[in-house]
């Protein structure tokens, strides 16, 4: 299961080191390239096994409930207002880039929420206007509110948790054991010069 989850990180640290890929000089890229291969055939599965048990006893999986127990505690707080609110004033009223920003955000659900809040900083001054965002709350003022009952009953049948946001804790698992990989093949070279 592991061998199958760095195969990928593994053949892409090759190719970023490849002499034809990367853009050192040949003789540079050539070292590099051979080095990381004989790091990648040098950490045998035990090193790899122990290092990766290591790293779930300090931190647990994420599971799909974890990500909704989140999603709940984070919604309606005050620190996704203030996260909302910071990225409307750095996107300059680009609703679109908000939401591609904002955690735990759906359009189709939280597009009346949003502007609620933003018509509210507005009125108090504690951000201004945006041409952008007057047109896209005017889209959203003639949309109807959505229906909270539908929404639920879709995330269930779709399976809890958005599939864009699993799949990106996803990958970055897969990012972090290409990273244990790295730094347990550093460690077995520098045990090996020492």
């Amino acid at each position: 299961m592991i061998e199958l989850a760095i195969s990928k990180p593994r053949y892409e640290l090759q190719l970023q080191t490849h002499w034809r890929c990367s853009h050192a000089s040949e003789g540079a890229g050539v070292v590099r390239f051979v080095l990381t291969l004989y790091l990648l055939q040098e950490l045998s599965g035990e090193q790899f096994d122990d290092l990766y048990e290591h790293y779930r006893s300090m931190f647990k999986k994420v599971e799909t409930d974890d990500i909704e127990e989140f999603m709940e505690k984070y919604r309606h707080s005050d620190e996704e207002e203030n996260s909302l609110l910071e990225l409307y004033d750095r996107f300059r009223g680009d609703m679109k880039m908000v939401f591609s920003w904002q955690m735990c955000s759906d359009p189709e659900l939280d597009s009346h929420r949003f502007r609620d809040i933003v018509n509210k900083a507005i009125e108090e001054g504690n951000v201004k206007t945006f041409k952008k965002y007057r047109s896209w709350a005017e889209k959203v003022d003639s949309m109807p509110p959505p229906n909270k009952l539908k929404t639920k009953k879709k995330k269930k049948k779709e399976g809890g948790v958005s599939s864009s946001l699993l799949a990106q804790i996803q990958a970055n698992q897969v990012r972090i054991h290409c990273r244990l990989y790295r730094f347990a093949s550093v460690q077995t070279t520098s045990n090996e010069l020492s």
